[in-house]
């Protein structure tokens, strides 16, 4: 393996890099630094947690620092899907620009929109952005990006998944067509295929994928649970064993939902309070300095479990957490594979808990996918014929639910212009029948120890490797 003193990165970039503790570069940063540095358009796919950030950040500083400066306007722009990305971007530019004059500054939601313009009237070189409030800037006409020559679109396939695109396109209508374009993704499948034909030319591939997409420090573990309760209970029990754990769910208030029943021990599962203490909540809903607030504490240890949503799922560096925990089974492969890429980083060993509930079970069986499943927990997953329609019954009441939900938030003849319940009338929050805090009071009372289902696959299940 190379040094970094042989990817032709200039003294001044790789004394920071020394000072930092860096000596050897990861596969990654050893391919698409020399290549960046040639001002080639680049195309990097590589896994969560294999240093992605810094293979671009480090061509990009030597670049500017080299480079004549155009009438104090920026010269590169940074753009990620969610602002803790964002915010972990800037952290390692800061790190690697210590030493020159190179300037940055981050523009995210959530944050002060004065403090930012006051920012971009000092001319950073650098801009770091969520694809929103840079276009909200600059309609404002408090930014101009004219002179940008390296555009950087980190974890593309997630700017997908947010629906970012149409965003993206706008933006690099803006950009000048000379500028060098630096594409990461941790996956590539055709949508973003699509993506690099749009926004590069030419570009070198880099393609260190793995076969198999999750990393071998992690153990994976697939669990059926016959219902919430066991759900909630199983998931007390493994926290009490656990030193850190990020837990999963699929909406923002689910884990609002799972959060609520852990913290008030509405699972009836605590001995005491001890366990409320160390469980925290991150998701969309939460305004930007409490989702920094709330990281912070997981990283330092003054929480040691995390319940989140998606948000969390993508390129956060948490070092050492002990365990991924998905409550909610992940809804296509890639979200599962981000998930479980929080943990077994660095080389160091990991672990991936998946449950798999009645719903989960219904749904693998219409996309064909149950017998794999079964064969990756090693048993026959059966139900008889009554369970079996009352749970398709059940899992067709929640989708119609959910789906008449979405009409009515959609329906100006459902919702009045103001949106304001009957006068007198609180608006109705409640969860429907069998869902919610009734499935959480059901909960309540079983303070049995709860024996395990126990399953470890060697390798990740088929059914992971198609959307669920």
């Amino acid at each position: 393996m190379s040094k970094f003193s042989e990817l032709g990165l200039s003294d001044q970039i790789l004394e920071q890099v020394t000072r930092a503790g860096f000596d050897q570069p990861t596969p990654i940063q050893e391919l698409a630094i020399p290549n960046a540095l040639m001002n080639r358009d680049i195309v990097g796919i590589a896994q969560t947690g294999t240093g992605k950030t810094a293979a671009f950040v480090l061509p990009l500083l030597d670049i500017l620092t080299h480079a004549r400066q155009r009438a104090g306007l920026p010269r590169a722009l940074i753009l990620n899907p969610t602002r803790e990305l964002a915010m972990q971007t800037a952290e390692v530019i800061e790190t690697f620009s210590a030493n020159n004059s190179i300037k940055h500054t981050l523009l995210i939601g959530g944050m002060t929109m004065g403090e930012q313009i006051q920012q971009l009237a000092k001319a950073p070189d650098v801009i770091i952005a969520t694809p929103g409030r840079l276009l909200d800037l600059q309609e404002r006409g408090k930014i101009m990006l004219n002179a940008i020559s390296v555009l950087v679109l980190d974890e593309a396939d997630r700017m997908l998944d947010m629906g970012f695109i149409p965003e993206v396109e706008k933006i690099c209508s803006l950009l000048s067509a000379q500028r060098q374009t630096l594409l990461m993704s941790a996956t590539m499948d055709t949508e973003v295929g699509k993506l690099v034909e749009k926004f590069t030319k030419r570009a070198k591939y880099i393609d260190l994928s793995p076969q198999k997409r999750s990393a071998e420090t992690v153990q994976e573990q697939f669990i059926p649970v016959e219902n919430e309760k066991q759900k909630i209970s199983l998931l007390v029990e493994e926290l009490k064993n656990r030193t850190s754990a990020l837990i999963f769910c699929n909406r923002r208030q689910r884990v609002r939902e799972v959060t609520r029943m852990l913290t008030t021990n509405r699972a009836g599962r605590l001995d005491d309070n001890s366990l409320a203490k160390k469980i925290g909540q991150l998701h969309g809903d939460m305004p930007q300095p409490m989702r920094i607030a709330e990281l912070e504490k997981f990283r330092k240890g003054v929480i040691k479990f995390l319940i989140c949503s998606d948000v969390a799922a993508r390129g956060l560096d948490i070092e050492a957490v002990d365990c991924v925990i998905n409550f909610d089974l992940p809804t296509n492969e890639d979200n599962y594979v981000h998930r479980i890429g929080r943990t077994g980083r660095a080389g160091l060993k990991g672990s991936a808990i998946t449950y798999l509930s009645e719903d989960d079970k219904i749904i693998l069986e219409r996309n064909g996918m149950l017998e794999q499943v079964e064969k990756a927990i090693g048993k026959e997953w059966c139900h008889t014929k009554d369970n079996h329609r009352q749970a398709l019954e059940n899992t067709e009441r929640k989708i119609n639910y959910r789906q008449n939900q979405q009409k009515n938030r959609n329906s100006s003849e459902r919702h009045s212009p103001s949106r304001q319940a009957p006068s007198g009338q609180a608006p109705s929050r409640q969860a429907p029948s069998g869902q919610g805090a009734g499935k959480a009071n059901s909960a309540q009372g079983d303070n049995k120890k709860i024996n395990k289902p126990t399953m470890q696959p060697e390798t990740m299940p088929a059914f992971l490797r198609n959307p669920v």
